[in-house]
């Protein structure tokens, strides 16, 4: 899914495409897409296209810690890439290894969605999500 279906999507669940702060937290999200085998890249809640190289996250929360993938500002076409994802620690891009880090992307790239919920979160909107999730990765669970 583009960007923006995956933010309605995560809103629709009751939840919000992730934003993280901490290494803390990026561990948990990359060994949240390790143990889900979620090999390939996931939207989170972080983009500049209000101002290009101004970042914010959808969340409102301040935008105050990041890791982006080295060297993704060696071309222009950076300019264009306005969305965010987390690189899965499998890929290797340019021969360096991505292990969890950020890249900016077209907002049209499809990618499956990284929501964050609140602890409060019903379990019924959070199993409709993961369900979500496995259906846009082209997976079923009812065989």
């Amino acid at each position: 899914m583009t960007w923006n279906d995956a933010e309605y999507h995560c809103k629709a669940n009751g939840g919000q495409l992730a934003y993280i702060t901490s290494q803390a937290e990026e561990d948990f999200m990359m060994n949240f897409m390790k143990k889900e085998r979620l090999n390939q890249y996931g939207w989170i809640g972080l983009s500049d296209q209000g101002k290009e190289g101004s970042w914010s996250w959808t969340s409102g929360y301040p935008f105050s810690w990041a890791k982006w993938f080295p060297f993704r500002y060696n071309s222009d076409k950076h300019n264009s890439e306005d969305c965010v994802a987390l690189v899965p620690a499998i890929d290797v891009i340019f021969g360096i290894h991505a292990n969890g880090a950020w890249d900016d992307l077209h907002c049209e790239a499809l990618n499956p969605s990284l929501c964050r919920y609140d602890a409060n979160q019903t379990a019924a909107a959070l199993v409709n999500d993961l369900l979500g999730l496995l259906s846009n990765l082209g997976h079923s669970i009812f065989g």
